[in-house]
């Protein structure tokens, strides 16, 4: 009896499907306090990612009107939030520009991707109203509050993102103030 391959490959591709390091932090319900708290790594990432995120929900819905970008990671967790409801991707997309306008100050630039979170409309979901966006990380930084639980991963699962090349990872920006609460040696840097 022989190993079947390609069947293996296919299980661990679905099995892994949600274990791709994709997120929505959401470290405060004002947008633009939010993505101010993003480190610069996540402003320019995220913003590739959020415009995926809200392309899926567009081929999962109404694939006869397909948008710019291929549909993946679509049983990941925040492409089924994303899809939920038409609050939940008008609130992704909304963030998804607000990330583009950060990425925008730090960087005097403009971000290829916006043009295209822009255009985007939004696909026929179920109107039913806004849900916090998952919380995608390990067990013991997730909390009741879902801001609690973005921060405290923001804190310690992302602390190893705090600096970059000698200087902290907030480019035109100070460190927000629970990321010094946690760590108050940050405070002179």
């Amino acid at each position: 009896m022989g190993l079947n391959c390609n069947s293996f490959l296919i299980e661990i591709k679905i099995r892994n499907e949600s274990e791709i390091a994709m997120n929505i932090f959401f470290l405060h319900r004002n947008l633009r306090k939010c993505v101010r708290y993003y480190i610069d790594q996540h402003t320019y990432k995220m913003i590739l990612e959020t415009c995926q995120l809200l392309c899926c929900a567009i081929w999962m819905t109404t694939p006869e009107n397909p948008p710019p970008y291929k549909k993946t990671h679509w049983n990941h967790p925040a492409a089924i939030w994303a899809r939920a409801s038409k609050e939940n991707w008008l609130w992704l997309q909304k963030l998804g520009l607000t990330i583009c306008k950060e990425y925008t100050y730090r960087y005097d630039k403009i971000h290829k991707t916006e043009a295209i979170i822009a255009s985007l409309k939004c696909p026929n979901l179920p109107d039913k109203k806004f849900t916090d966006p998952p919380q995608m990380m390990p067990d013991e930084y997730k909390h009741e509050d879902v801001i609690t639980a973005y921060r405290n991963f923001y804190i310690l699962g992302k602390s190893h993102l705090h600096f970059h090349k000698s200087r902290h990872a907030w480019k035109r920006r100070k460190i927000p103030s629970f990321i010094l609460k946690a760590f108050p040696k940050y405070a002179n840097m």
